[in-house]
């Protein structure tokens, strides 16, 4: 393991001190979970690591403004148990709850699994249809922090370990909106999704019909995996086993477009119509199994 510095803060406005003050590199830990994996297994050049688990201004849930925000510090398991989002974005709080194992839930954080920018991070996809985006504050040598706002997929990409996710955001979604998670993992006890689902849908429960939908599927590429055309094809489609017919039929094709070379692939064609007929079930509570 490569030799390191080390250093704590107790709020955002104290981590934006020091990043504007050191010299070189600085790595941010909250939860730590994927940065010390990352330490041991591949001896990175870590420089000045910056504990901001004890930041208690960029932990929490809210809404306000007819906007969800949720501090980059929060954890997974505040995420899994909290009400609002039980309520107003299930598909997150499903999500968050699925995540490792309970110790991993508990030190975890929604802000650095955004981070580590790993293609089976859970909170992408259900964060992907919500339209939710992060408020970044990014580093530039010589100068102070500057904010910045971009969706959430592609903040792994753009930190390159020279900023800091303060806040994730989303318009609350209306009432007549449902929204799931659904994952196949490779372990029971920490489970690594292998392939994962988020859908968002406008239903109208007198007309058995959706308005309008979107589904993401995670682990399939560097970012989910969100096509236009799966978009319009929910739109105005009435829930039956035709419907799931379909829908099994499209996702493999999804699938199939996504990683056409891989070794993977004819499991995950298949694996798929599972998940969708799990979310159809979990969303609309009745039995849509095709076979």
């Amino acid at each position: 393991m490569a030799e390191f510095r080390i250093t704590g803060c107790g709020s955002l406005s104290e981590a934006l001190e020091i990043m504007n003050s050191a010299e070189g590199r600085v790595s941010l830990v909250a939860g730590g979970t994927d940065f010390v994996r990352k330490m041991r297994n591949e001896g990175i050049d870590c420089g000045l690591i910056l504990d901001i688990s004890q930041a208690a201004d960029m932990r929490y849930i809210l809404e306000e403004h007819g906007c969800i925000r949720i501090g980059a510090c929060t954890s997974f398991a505040e995420i899994a148990s909290s009400a609002l989002l039980r309520e107003k974005a299930a598909c997150l709080a499903q999500a968050a709850s699925q995540v490792g194992s309970v110790q991993i839930r508990n030190r975890a954080t929604i802000g650095g699994n955004i981070a580590s920018g790993s293609p089976a991070a859970d909170s992408l996809p259900p964060l992907t249809v919500l339209h939710a985006t992060a408020e970044l504050m990014v580093r530039k040598p010589g100068f102070p922090c500057e904010p910045q706002e971009m969706p959430v997929h592609i903040c792994s990409s753009r930190l390159h370990d020279e900023g800091i996710i303060t806040e994730i955001r989303f318009p609350a979604p209306p009432p007549h909106c449902r929204t799931g998670f659904v994952k196949l993992g490779s372990r029971t006890a920490v489970s690594i999704a292998r392939l994962s689902m988020a859908m968002r849908v406008h239903y109208n429960a007198q007309a058995n019909e959706i308005e309008e939908g979107l589904i993401a599927l995670g682990a399939l590429g560097e970012d989910p995996v969100c096509p236009d055309d799966l978009q319009e094809f929910l739109s105005g489609k009435r829930v039956d086993r035709s419907f799931a017919e379909q829908l099994i039929h499209r996702l493999t094709e999804v699938v199939d477009g996504a990683i056409p070379g891989r070794e993977s692939r004819p499991y995950k064609r298949v694996a798929v119509g599972g998940l969708a007929v799990e979310m159809l079930q979990n969303l609309f509570s009745i039995s849509l199994d095709p076979g």
